[in-house]
This record gives structure tokens, sequence and C-alpha cells, in this order.
């Protein structure tokens, strides 16, 4: 279960790892597409969302009621 961002990292690098071998074959968009897609759906298992950073670009990831 992901706590905090360290965690989510831990997560993203994992998940590299394992499907390099698969992921040689993808193009980036492809590549990006799948770990966005693994992410958000990992983010809402945990109880979160994202939620557009008011500081700039990019996202928070916040607790779902908090969006």
């Amino acid at each position: 279960m992901i706590r905090d961002g360290h965690d989510f990292l831990e997560w993203l690098h994992r998940i590299r790892e394992e499907h390099a071998r698969e992921r040689e074959k993808m193009t980036d968009k492809e590549v990006i597409a799948q770990i966005q897609a693994e992410a958000k759906g990992l983010l809402d298992e945990a109880g979160y969302t994202l939620k557009p950073a008011p500081d700039g670009p990019g996202n928070r990831i916040v607790k779902r009621g908090e969006a």
C-alpha cells in the first residue's frame, strides 16, 4: 500500500524495472500512457486522485475528498 510520495516513487521504479523488456518494443508515448494508467489505478485504489497544481503545470496527489 502506498502511504506517501516516497512509496509512490518506489512503486514507479519497481514497475519500470518489471516491464523493461516488454517496453523496449513500445514507443515512448505508449510507455507513458501505460505508466499513467497504472498510476491512476493505484491512486484510485488508495483513495487518492490528481488535482491541477495551483502554482504551475503538473498535478498534485490529494485524498479523494480534498479534490
